[in-house]
Protein backbone atom coordinates (compact mmCIF):
# COMPACT_ATOMS: atom_id res chain seq x y z
CA UNK A 1 0.00 0.00 0.00
CA UNK A 2 1.35 3.43 -0.94
CA UNK A 3 0.22 7.04 -0.91
CA UNK A 4 -0.72 6.98 -4.61
CA UNK A 5 -3.16 4.12 -4.02
CA UNK A 6 -4.70 5.99 -1.06
CA UNK A 7 -5.01 9.14 -3.20
CA UNK A 8 -6.79 7.16 -5.93
CA UNK A 9 -9.26 5.75 -3.40
CA UNK A 10 -9.91 9.18 -1.88
CA UNK A 11 -10.49 10.88 -5.23
CA UNK A 12 -12.83 8.12 -6.37
CA UNK A 13 -14.84 8.62 -3.17
CA UNK A 14 -14.86 12.38 -3.74
CA UNK A 15 -15.73 12.38 -7.45
CA UNK A 16 -17.75 9.18 -7.80
CA UNK A 17 -15.94 7.73 -10.84
CA UNK A 18 -12.49 6.57 -11.84
CA UNK A 19 -12.61 8.89 -14.87
CA UNK A 20 -13.07 12.01 -12.76
CA UNK A 21 -10.52 10.77 -10.24
CA UNK A 22 -8.04 10.34 -13.09
CA UNK A 23 -8.63 13.95 -14.22
CA UNK A 24 -8.01 15.20 -10.68
CA UNK A 25 -4.83 13.13 -10.38
CA UNK A 26 -3.64 14.07 -13.90
CA UNK A 27 -3.36 10.46 -14.95
CA UNK A 28 -5.34 7.91 -17.01
CA UNK A 29 -8.48 6.05 -16.01
CA UNK A 30 -6.80 2.62 -16.37
CA UNK A 31 -4.02 3.80 -14.06
CA UNK A 32 -6.57 4.80 -11.39
CA UNK A 33 -8.40 1.49 -11.76
CA UNK A 34 -5.09 -0.35 -11.40
CA UNK A 35 -4.23 1.63 -8.23
CA UNK A 36 -7.64 0.83 -6.74
CA UNK A 37 -7.26 -2.88 -7.52
CA UNK A 38 -3.83 -2.90 -5.90
CA UNK A 39 -5.20 -1.20 -2.80
CA UNK A 40 -8.07 -3.66 -2.47
CA UNK A 41 -5.61 -6.53 -2.88
CA UNK A 42 -3.25 -5.13 -0.26
CA UNK A 43 -6.06 -4.49 2.20
CA UNK A 44 -7.83 -7.76 1.35
CA UNK A 45 -11.02 -5.75 1.37
CA UNK A 46 -13.58 -4.90 -1.32
CA UNK A 47 -14.04 -1.12 -1.34
CA UNK A 48 -16.52 -0.74 -4.19
CA UNK A 49 -19.34 -2.72 -5.75
CA UNK A 50 -19.18 -2.56 -9.54
CA UNK A 51 -22.52 -1.74 -11.15
CA UNK A 52 -21.96 -1.48 -14.90
CA UNK A 53 -19.91 1.71 -15.31
CA UNK A 54 -20.54 2.96 -11.79
CA UNK A 55 -18.80 2.30 -8.48
CA UNK A 56 -20.82 2.06 -5.28
CA UNK A 57 -18.75 2.40 -2.05
CA UNK A 58 -19.05 -0.43 0.42
CA UNK A 59 -19.65 0.31 4.13
CA UNK A 60 -16.00 -0.56 4.70
CA UNK A 61 -14.95 2.11 2.18
CA UNK A 62 -16.98 4.75 3.98
CA UNK A 63 -15.36 3.85 7.29
CA UNK A 64 -11.90 3.83 5.72
CA UNK A 65 -12.49 7.29 4.22
CA UNK A 66 -12.81 8.77 7.72
CA UNK A 67 -9.29 7.58 8.56
CA UNK A 68 -7.92 8.64 5.19
CA UNK A 69 -9.35 12.15 5.54
CA UNK A 70 -7.82 12.42 9.00
CA UNK A 71 -4.41 11.46 7.61
CA UNK A 72 -4.69 13.96 4.75
CA UNK A 73 -5.69 16.67 7.21
CA UNK A 74 -2.47 15.95 9.11
CA UNK A 75 -0.47 16.28 5.90
CA UNK A 76 -2.18 19.59 5.18
CA UNK A 77 -1.17 20.84 8.63
CA UNK A 78 2.44 19.89 7.91
CA UNK A 79 2.36 21.79 4.60
CA UNK A 80 0.71 24.78 6.29
CA UNK A 81 3.31 24.79 9.06
CA UNK A 82 6.16 24.55 6.52
CA UNK A 83 4.74 27.45 4.54
CA UNK A 84 4.39 29.50 7.73
CA UNK A 85 8.04 28.84 8.66
CA UNK A 86 9.15 29.64 5.11
CA UNK A 87 7.24 32.93 4.85
CA UNK A 88 8.17 34.39 8.24
CA UNK A 89 10.57 37.31 7.61
CA UNK A 90 13.17 37.12 10.37
CA UNK A 91 11.51 34.08 11.94
CA UNK A 92 8.07 33.15 13.21
CA UNK A 93 6.36 32.49 16.51
CA UNK A 94 3.29 30.25 16.70
CA UNK A 95 1.15 30.87 19.78
CA UNK A 96 -2.03 29.07 20.87
CA UNK A 97 -4.08 30.21 23.85
CA UNK A 98 -7.32 29.64 25.69
CA UNK A 99 -10.25 31.97 24.90
CA UNK A 100 -10.03 33.86 28.23
CA UNK A 101 -6.64 35.22 27.18
CA UNK A 102 -7.00 35.08 23.40
CA UNK A 103 -10.15 37.20 23.32
CA UNK A 104 -9.04 39.37 26.23
CA UNK A 105 -5.53 40.70 26.79
CA UNK A 106 -3.56 38.77 24.14
CA UNK A 107 -4.17 41.07 21.13
CA UNK A 108 -2.63 44.02 23.01
CA UNK A 109 0.25 41.83 24.21
CA UNK A 110 1.01 40.68 20.65
CA UNK A 111 0.89 44.28 19.42
CA UNK A 112 3.49 45.22 22.06
CA UNK A 113 5.61 42.19 21.13
CA UNK A 114 5.57 43.21 17.46
CA UNK A 115 6.98 46.62 18.33
CA UNK A 116 10.01 44.95 19.91
CA UNK A 117 10.27 42.24 17.22
CA UNK A 118 9.02 43.92 14.03
CA UNK A 119 10.52 41.26 11.77
CA UNK A 120 9.00 38.37 13.70
CA UNK A 121 5.83 36.94 12.16
CA UNK A 122 3.32 35.92 14.84
CA UNK A 123 0.56 33.40 14.38
CA UNK A 124 -2.07 33.52 17.12
CA UNK A 125 -4.78 30.88 17.43
CA UNK A 126 -7.50 30.49 20.07
CA UNK A 127 -8.47 26.97 21.16
CA UNK A 128 -9.78 25.09 24.16
CA UNK A 129 -7.16 24.43 26.83
CA UNK A 130 -6.96 20.73 25.95
CA UNK A 131 -6.38 21.56 22.28
CA UNK A 132 -3.69 24.08 23.24
CA UNK A 133 -1.95 21.40 25.25
CA UNK A 134 -2.11 18.91 22.35
CA UNK A 135 -0.70 21.44 19.89
CA UNK A 136 2.24 22.25 22.17
CA UNK A 137 2.96 18.58 22.93
CA UNK A 138 2.93 17.67 19.22
CA UNK A 139 5.17 20.59 18.27
CA UNK A 140 2.48 22.36 16.25
CA UNK A 141 2.94 25.57 18.23
CA UNK A 142 5.87 27.16 20.05
CA UNK A 143 4.10 28.53 23.10
CA UNK A 144 0.67 27.81 24.56
CA UNK A 145 -1.50 29.25 27.30
CA UNK A 146 -4.09 27.03 28.97
CA UNK A 147 -6.13 26.63 32.13
CA UNK A 148 -4.81 24.39 34.87
CA UNK A 149 -7.30 21.53 34.43
CA UNK A 150 -5.30 20.05 31.54
CA UNK A 151 -3.05 16.99 31.61
CA UNK A 152 0.48 18.40 31.65
CA UNK A 153 2.22 15.14 30.76
CA UNK A 154 4.74 15.69 27.97
CA UNK A 155 4.90 19.48 28.20
CA UNK A 156 6.87 21.96 30.28
CA UNK A 157 4.72 24.18 32.48
CA UNK A 158 5.51 27.81 33.23
CA UNK A 159 3.11 29.22 35.91
CA UNK A 160 1.84 32.48 34.48
CA UNK A 161 -1.26 33.90 36.16
CA UNK A 162 -3.48 33.30 39.15
CA UNK A 163 -6.52 35.56 39.38
CA UNK A 164 -9.42 35.45 41.88
CA UNK A 165 -12.75 34.63 40.32
CA UNK A 166 -15.23 37.50 40.24
CA UNK A 167 -19.00 37.34 40.45
CA UNK A 168 -20.68 38.90 37.43
CA UNK A 169 -24.05 40.50 38.18
CA UNK A 170 -26.52 42.43 36.05
CA UNK A 171 -27.02 46.08 37.02
CA UNK A 172 -29.40 46.60 39.96
CA UNK A 173 -29.21 42.97 41.06
CA UNK A 174 -29.88 42.52 44.82
CA UNK A 175 -26.31 41.24 45.36
CA UNK A 176 -24.85 44.48 43.96
CA UNK A 177 -25.18 46.08 47.40
CA UNK A 178 -22.38 43.85 48.72
CA UNK A 179 -18.67 44.55 48.15
CA UNK A 180 -17.95 40.89 48.91
CA UNK A 181 -20.68 38.31 48.38
CA UNK A 182 -21.07 35.33 50.71
CA UNK A 183 -20.83 32.10 48.79
CA UNK A 184 -24.13 30.75 50.12
CA UNK A 185 -25.96 33.68 48.50
CA UNK A 186 -25.02 32.33 45.06
CA UNK A 187 -27.52 29.52 45.61
CA UNK A 188 -30.49 31.88 45.85
CA UNK A 189 -30.45 32.94 42.21
CA UNK A 190 -30.31 31.26 38.78
CA UNK A 191 -26.65 30.48 38.19
CA UNK A 192 -24.64 30.37 34.96
CA UNK A 193 -22.04 27.70 35.63
CA UNK A 194 -18.77 26.91 33.92
CA UNK A 195 -18.32 23.37 32.59
CA UNK A 196 -17.84 20.61 35.14
CA UNK A 197 -14.31 20.01 33.84
CA UNK A 198 -13.31 23.59 34.69
CA UNK A 199 -11.11 23.84 37.81
CA UNK A 200 -13.02 26.91 39.06
CA UNK A 201 -16.31 25.02 38.79
CA UNK A 202 -14.79 22.16 40.77
CA UNK A 203 -13.52 24.57 43.45
CA UNK A 204 -16.96 26.12 43.78
CA UNK A 205 -18.76 22.77 43.89
CA UNK A 206 -16.40 21.52 46.63
CA UNK A 207 -17.02 24.59 48.79
CA UNK A 208 -20.78 24.28 48.41
CA UNK A 209 -20.77 20.54 49.16
CA UNK A 210 -18.96 21.26 52.42
CA UNK A 211 -21.83 23.57 53.35
CA UNK A 212 -24.45 21.12 52.00
CA UNK A 213 -25.58 23.72 49.48
CA UNK A 214 -26.47 23.43 45.81
CA UNK A 215 -26.56 25.90 42.92
CA UNK A 216 -29.67 26.61 40.86
CA UNK A 217 -27.93 26.00 37.54
CA UNK A 218 -29.77 27.71 34.70
CA UNK A 219 -27.08 27.47 32.01
CA UNK A 220 -23.75 25.67 31.73
CA UNK A 221 -21.05 26.94 29.36
CA UNK A 222 -17.31 26.60 28.80
CA UNK A 223 -16.19 30.22 28.64
CA UNK A 224 -16.16 33.23 30.96
CA UNK A 225 -17.02 35.59 28.12
CA UNK A 226 -20.17 33.59 27.43
CA UNK A 227 -21.03 33.72 31.14
CA UNK A 228 -20.64 37.50 31.06
CA UNK A 229 -22.89 37.88 28.02
CA UNK A 230 -25.54 35.62 29.52
CA UNK A 231 -25.48 37.72 32.70
CA UNK A 232 -25.99 40.86 30.62
CA UNK A 233 -29.01 39.21 29.00
CA UNK A 234 -30.54 38.50 32.41
CA UNK A 235 -30.10 34.71 32.36
CA UNK A 236 -28.56 34.62 35.84
CA UNK A 237 -25.35 35.32 37.73
CA UNK A 238 -21.97 33.60 37.40
CA UNK A 239 -18.25 33.52 38.11
CA UNK A 240 -15.92 34.95 35.48
CA UNK A 241 -12.20 35.15 34.86
CA UNK A 242 -11.19 38.84 34.91
CA UNK A 243 -8.59 38.04 32.22
CA UNK A 244 -11.41 37.18 29.82
CA UNK A 245 -13.14 40.57 29.92
CA UNK A 246 -12.01 43.65 28.09
CA UNK A 247 -13.29 47.04 29.24
CA UNK A 248 -15.99 46.81 26.57
CA UNK A 249 -16.99 43.30 27.68
CA UNK A 250 -17.41 44.49 31.27
CA UNK A 251 -19.82 47.27 30.33
CA UNK A 252 -23.29 46.55 31.69
CA UNK A 253 -21.92 44.23 34.38
CA UNK A 254 -21.33 44.65 38.09
CA UNK A 255 -18.31 42.65 39.30
CA UNK A 256 -17.96 41.62 42.93
CA UNK A 257 -15.57 39.59 45.03
CA UNK A 258 -16.75 36.48 46.82
CA UNK A 259 -15.83 35.63 50.39
CA UNK A 260 -13.93 32.40 49.55
CA UNK A 261 -10.74 31.86 47.60
CA UNK A 262 -11.61 30.58 44.13
CA UNK A 263 -8.93 31.23 41.52
CA UNK A 264 -8.44 30.94 37.78
CA UNK A 265 -4.93 29.65 37.03
CA UNK A 266 -3.35 30.15 33.62
CA UNK A 267 -0.34 28.08 32.60
CA UNK A 268 2.16 28.74 29.85
CA UNK A 269 3.20 25.56 28.04
CA UNK A 270 6.18 24.68 25.90
CA UNK A 271 7.37 21.49 24.29
CA UNK A 272 9.55 19.15 26.32
CA UNK A 273 11.46 18.43 23.10
CA UNK A 274 12.82 21.94 22.53
CA UNK A 275 13.56 25.00 24.69
CA UNK A 276 11.72 28.29 24.27
CA UNK A 277 13.34 30.76 21.92
CA UNK A 278 14.35 34.25 23.07
CA UNK A 279 11.28 35.84 21.40
CA UNK A 280 8.98 33.26 23.01
CA UNK A 281 10.47 33.96 26.43
CA UNK A 282 9.97 37.68 25.83
CA UNK A 283 6.32 37.16 24.91
CA UNK A 284 5.89 35.15 28.10
CA UNK A 285 7.31 38.10 30.05
CA UNK A 286 4.83 40.43 28.36
CA UNK A 287 1.95 38.13 29.28
CA UNK A 288 2.99 37.99 32.93
CA UNK A 289 3.33 41.76 33.07
CA UNK A 290 -0.06 42.34 31.43
CA UNK A 291 -1.77 39.85 33.71
CA UNK A 292 -0.23 41.53 36.75
CA UNK A 293 -1.83 44.83 35.76
CA UNK A 294 -5.34 43.40 35.36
Amino acid sequence: MNIRQIEAFRYIMMTGTTARAAETMHTSQPAVSRLLAQLESNLRMRLFEREKSRLRPTPEAKRLLVEVDRAFAGMAQIRERAEWIRSGAGGSLFVACLPALGFGAMPQIVARFRKEFPDMAVRLEVHSSSEVRDRVASGRCDLGFAADEIDTTGVIVHPTAERPAQLALPANHPLCRYKSVRIELLCRYPFIALSQTDSVRRQLDALLRAKELELQIAVETAYSLTVANLVKCGAGIGLVNPLALTEQDAKGLELRRIDHSIVFKTLALSSAASPLSTPALRLLEFVREAVGRI
